[in-house]
């Protein structure tokens, strides 16, 4: 079998009115492309990873999206039944209602625990924000907290309020984080050529929302 074309792509699929025949026809892209990854909402774990997980395709979700700012308690339980559907990572969204707060110990200790029951399921967590919406101080403190907590990944937007993270923020992330973490960087509709200047920037997955651009020359 040949690699895949796009093995650092992940396609999300998390408008607000995702239907099940586009979480159908993403499953049969993701696995036609040999995406790196596919992520839809929890309501369609269970659905996508019927044919997903079989595939080899990594399947996530998003925890508390998209801003973070339900009780702990409730996005525990949000990520026991994403397991529960067949997820093999998720995405727990930072709640920036505490972190404008300045609730630091909070966050770091929400963090940490997500680390703690996502790995002794082997499973992978990612932290995300929109990170755009922090000032560099905010950021560079929550790369760094995200990173002695536990995370594997940081992505630097939901995608719900911009299309794309501006190149300081991205970079700013990139230079904050510990090399242990891997940055995730959402792009809503990039070419080819976009998706790998995001990863010669310094990204380990470009997140996708639509993928109709990728065959565009430059």
């Amino acid at each position: 079998m040949t690699p895949s074309p796009y093995p650092a792509l992940q396609y999300t699929v998390l408008h607000p009115a995702v239907k099940d025949l586009e979480v159908e026809a993403a499953v049969r892209q993701a696995i036609d492309l040999r995406l790196g990854g596919l992520c839809v909402p929890p309501y369609w774990v269970k659905k996508a990873s019927r044919d997903a997980v079989p595939a080899g395709i990594s399947l996530g979700t998003v925890i508390g999206f998209p801003f973070g700012y339900q009780r702990t308690e409730a996005k525990v339980a949000e990520m026991e039944l994403a397991f529960a559907d067949g997820a093999q990572e998720v995405e727990l969204v930072v709640n920036l209602s505490a972190l404008k707060s300045e609730r630091w110990n909070w966050i770091k200790a929400e963090i940490a625990r997500f680390a703690k029951l996502v790995h002794e399921r082997e499973k992978l967590l990612t932290v995300l924000t929109d990170a755009d919406l922090l000032s560099e101080a905010e950021l560079t403190r929550l790369c760094k907290d995200a990173a002695d907590a536990g995370t594997d990944y940081f992505k630097t937007s939901t995608g719900v309020l911009t299309e794309r993270t501006a190149a300081p923020v991205r970079i700013a992330a990139r230079q904050a984080l510990h090399p242990s973490v891997g940055v995730k960087v959402f792009s809503k509709a990039p070419t080819a050529a976009e998706v790998a200047a995001l990863l010669r920037e310094g990204a380990e997955q470009v997140c996708v929302a639509d993928l109709s651009r990728l065959a565009e020359k430059a």
